[in-house]
C-alpha cells in the first residue's frame, strides 16, 4: 500500500499520541485499510496502522531517492533527457 506523505505524517503524529487533524477522505482512506479505528476516544492505531508507521519512510528519505531532474541555464525541464529511476 502506498501512503501519502500527509497520511504518514497522520499515522507518526497518532502513534506519539497526539489528535491532529483528519479530513473525513483520509480518515475513511486510513480506516479502509485497516491502519485505524474511529470509536469515540477519536482515532486509534490498530497493530497494523503502528507497522505502518514505524516502517514508513520520511519525507526526506523519499526526496533522496527521486530521480535527478535535469535543468537548462534558465531553469526549464530539458527535453529529450532520459531519467530512469
Amino acid at each position: 500500500m502506498r501512503l501519502s506523505p500527509l497520511e504518514i505524517d497522520i499515522l507518526s503524529a497518532l502513534s506519539r499520541g497526539d489528535a491532529p487533524p483528519v479530513r473525513s477522505s483520509h480518515r475513511l482512506r486510513l480506516e479502509m485499510m485497516g491502519l485505524v479505528t474511529d470509536g469515540p476516544e477519536g482515532l486509534r492505531l490498530t497493530p497494523t496502522g503502528e507497522r505502518a508507521a514505524a516502517s514508513a519512510p520520511t519525507v526526506a528519505q523519499e526526496t533522496l531517492n527521486a530521480p535527478i531532474r535535469h535543468y537548462d541555464t534558465v531553469g526549464k525541464k530539458r527535453m529529450n533527457v532520459r531519467v530512469f529511476p
